[in-house]
């Protein structure tokens, strides 16, 4: 990686630059230039910090922009959810009514075939073959029959 190149020329610089400023001093020409290049690499670190900076902040954004939208999605994955179990209980509320109908239907078509098999039942297999007529005279009580009877009782006991 760039910074930690960087870092390491910075570390050589200032070994460098400690070694002739106790050898030479501070006005020493070579030690100008050490420090010159120290700016420069010191302005590079500045400027690749910014850039890796700059780099997390937009991965950061985008993990933010992505945790927004699995939010997103997770709340409507929970409505989705509720409105499946909304319709769950809606189903067995429908699949309860049409029990309970096919219930009532069933009974009704069992006694209705009983009424059918007791009227079967009920039926006859007779035919009228002569109409009543009302009779003409009384069968009962027959006089004459009945006179003739006692005329023979009391001439036999005579």
């Amino acid at each position: 990686m760039l910074l930690e190149t960087l870092r390491s020329k910075q570390a050589d610089l200032k070994i460098q630059t400690a070694d002739l400023n106790t050898q030479f001093g501070p006005a020493y020409p070579k030690l100008a230039q050490l420090n010159n290049q120290l700016k420069e690499i010191d302005a590079q670190m500045q400027t690749e910090m910014k850039k890796i900076a700059s780099k997390v902040r937009g991965q950061y954004m985008t993990a933010l922009q992505r945790e927004n939208m699995l939010h997103a999605a997770l709340e409507k994955q929970k409505q989705e959810a509720n409105k499946l179990n909304e319709s769950a209980i809606q189903y067995n509320l429908y699949k309860r009514d049409a029990e309970t109908y096919r219930a009532l239907y069933e009974g009704i078509l069992q006694k209705l075939k009983e009424a059918g098999v007791s009227a079967g039942l009920k039926s006859n297999n007779f035919r009228i073959v002569d109409g009543a007529r009302p009779p003409t005279y009384p069968i009962e009580p027959n006089i004459p029959r009945n006179l003739g009877f006692a005329l023979m009782l009391a001439w036999h006991r005579a």
